[in-house]
């Protein structure tokens, strides 16, 4: 917890200076075109979704982006400390970002840097696991053991960081870009019960699996619309 807020002060660093470069910055305008509003379809990973963007001036725009995505996950023998395993889940990732775009260099150029505050209001894998073989209670087998929950959260505010290409008002009617960033979640609340079916060992192992995503990348492209 503490490393989110951590990295949330140095986004709000980001989007301080970011605001007061662009307020300060001379800006040319190139038109009599005022029109200062676009709304966008996005899709990638992860998942699709819709934004509304507002420009400030050339060098600074604002988005909010709703995002979703599910995934059903079927993997059969995964290796768990030793003990090959089924799980059967799903894994969802439904987010709403709020960020800012902001072009350093000229006016005709389309690369931005990307930074914001996310909401993950919706992410989660949720999944049942279950001994891929017999297990053994000494000289009694148990053919059908039976499963246990598990899975991981990541929802709640995060910082997002990132770079692209493609203004979020276009200089047309329609424009295209993408987006590649990342969401640093941190490591997610991670819930295993062995219930008698796995060991302490084995739900330690499978909580460092959940903890290597605490980065959650994100590549998505997007199609805009000036009004």
């Amino acid at each position: 917890m503490k490393q989110i807020f951590k990295n949330l002060s140095i986004v709000a660093l980001i989007l301080t200076s970011a605001i007061s470069f662009a307020q300060e910055e001379e800006v040319t305008i190139e038109s009599n075109d005022t029109k200062k509003n676009a709304v966008a379809v996005n899709f990638g990973l992860p998942g699709y979704g819709v934004s509304y963007a507002r420009k400030f001036n050339e060098a600074l725009s604002l988005r909010g982006r709703l995002s979703f995505f599910s995934f059903d996950v079927d993997r059969k023998n995964l290796d768990l400390n030793g003990r090959d395993v089924d799980l059967v889940g799903e894994f969802k990732y439904n987010t709403f970002d709020l960020l800012l775009d902001y072009y350093p260099f000229k006016t005709n150029s389309s690369l931005k840097l990307v930074a914001g505050i996310s909401y993950l209001y919706d992410a989660k894998f949720d999944a049942v696991v279950t001994p891929s073989d017999d297990v053994k209670f000494g000289q009694i087998v148990l053919n059908n053991p039976g499963s246990i929950p598990a899975g991981a959260d990541w929802s709640g505010v995060t910082p997002y960081v990132g770079l692209g290409f493609g203004r979020a008002i276009p200089k047309n009617k329609f424009g295209f870009g993408f987006d590649l960033g990342a969401h640093i979640t941190g490591k997610p609340d991670s819930y295993f019960e062995p219930n008698g079916i796995f060991t302490p060992t084995e739900k330690t192992e499978f909580i460092s699996w959940m903890d290597k995503f605490s980065v959650i990348p994100s590549f998505m492209f997007h199609v805009n619309y000036k009004f």
